[in-house]
């Protein structure tokens, strides 16, 4: 699923493991209803000596508040993200 409009998503997790990051946004989704409805994508990231990573993102936020609001509950549910602007 592609993100839309807004410059603003959350990252949730980095891997080098392309395959294991769709298996991770659906058990995220069931860890963190937060996430429900959200679309998501997979950005690849060449990180030179230590290979490509594969870095799952969620949402599409037209500020940077609306993702860290979002960011914030995952945090207080005990999870971990970044709010990040969408390349």
């Amino acid at each position: 699923m592609t993100v839309a409009s807004g410059m603003w998503q959350i990252q949730l997790i980095s891997s080098p493991n392309k395959t294991a990051m769709e298996k991770s946004w659906v058990d995220l989704t069931k860890k963190y209803s937060q996430l429900k409805g959200l679309p998501h994508e997979i950005e690849s990231a060449d990180l030179g000596a230590k290979g490509t990573f594969y870095r799952l993102k969620a949402g599409s936020f037209s500020t940077r508040s609306e993702a860290d609001k979002l960011c914030n509950s995952i945090k207080t549910a005990g999870g971990s993200c970044l709010v990040k602007k969408k390349q």
